[in-house]
């Protein structure tokens, strides 16, 4: 196996992973002596979409704090002496959207960060339930695409990904959807949270040529 990669002078990349079938190795020449030999292979794309780079977007809920800090914002959120504004976060669940501009739809890894009693996430409206509360410093993880097994990980969250993580998956709802996400910009993300934690969708579109 190998990774065919195409670089862009800005920076850009994609790939393909490759598998070798045969080479036209009946050579005219003797390459030990030469020192080289010039032949044709043969490769094989077992998976036959380019890939792109992978894109993480997180979110969290919405943080209603007020901009210049009263002395009520200080004894509620235990702010130091010296902080006179709170800048809350860009990015909340109401406003969760990613972008698809591959040429097929592209199933998405989820990750939820706790701490949160409850949360579930998608694509247009169809979503996973987690079943189950995720205490401060644990996450859980699941990769929707089909291939790689659907599966429902747990465990302890080192910042940016799960350590020793144990297999939850009979755990999920039957009824929980695993859905692509569409082509085209800003599609809306289906993400509902209690708590104060954080949901991370990573996705790596696919092309049916490098460029």
């Amino acid at each position: 196996m190998g990774t065919w990669t195409i670089h862009l002078p800005g920076g850009a990349r994609r790939t393909l992973d490759l598998r070798l079938v045969s080479s036209e190795d009946n050579l005219l020449f003797d390459s030990i002596k030469r020192g080289w030999a010039k032949y044709g292979i043969t490769l094989l794309a077992d998976r036959p979409y380019w890939l792109g780079e992978t894109v993480k977007k997180s979110w969290g809920q919405e943080d209603l704090r007020n901009y210049d800090v009263s002395l009520q914002d200080r004894i509620d959120y235990g702010y130091a002496s010296n902080v006179i504004n709170y800048l809350s976060a860009g990015s909340t669940l109401g406003s969760a959207a990613v972008s698809n501009d591959g040429d097929i739809p592209t199933f998405p890894a989820w990750t939820a960060v706790g701490p949160t009693t409850s949360v579930s996430f998608g694509v247009d409206g169809s979503r996973i339930k987690v079943p189950f509360g995720i205490p401060e410093g644990y996450a859980v993880q699941i990769d929707t695409d089909p291939v790689n097994g659907q599966v429902l990980w747990y465990g302890p969250w080192d910042g940016s990904k799960i350590a020793d993580p144990v297999d939850r998956t009979s755990e999920l709802d039957p009824t929980s959807k695993f859905v692509a996400i569409p082509r085209g910009q800003d599609r809306k993300l289906s993400i509902v949270m209690t708590g104060t934690g954080t949901v991370l969708a990573e996705v790596q579109n696919k092309y049916r040529r490098a460029w």
